[in-house]
């Protein structure tokens, strides 16, 4: 019986590029870049600079914070303030975690 990986390589096209099954390393290189990626989105929901320090990210969020705070809205704009304060705490949430 074949590997699965093996079963994969015979699919193959003759001729084509084997690279091999994937490595711990190939595979942590793919988290690091997918948290880069969602912590620059994080910077991007929050309207910072990629250097921007703790201070900056916390002076960033109280000021979206209050802009798009549910209880602070016009009632028929509820959901959208909802949704945009969520992604404002996630990103934040993000921001602080790193």
């Amino acid at each position: 019986a074949l590997s699965r990986w093996a079963m994969c390589f015979a699919a193959l096209p003759a001729g084509s590029r084997h690279r091999g099954p994937p490595t711990r390393a190939a595979a942590a290189a793919r988290r690091a870049t997918a948290r880069q990626v969602e912590l620059f989105s994080a910077y991007h929901t929050l309207g910072l600079e990629p250097d921007a320090d703790l201070a900056q990210a916390r002076k960033a969020f109280r000021r979206l914070a209050r802009e798009h705070h549910p209880d602070t809205c016009a009632p028929g704009q509820l959901a959208e303030a909802g949704a945009r304060f969520a992604a404002i705490k996630e990103a934040y949430d993000v921001v602080v975690t790193f």
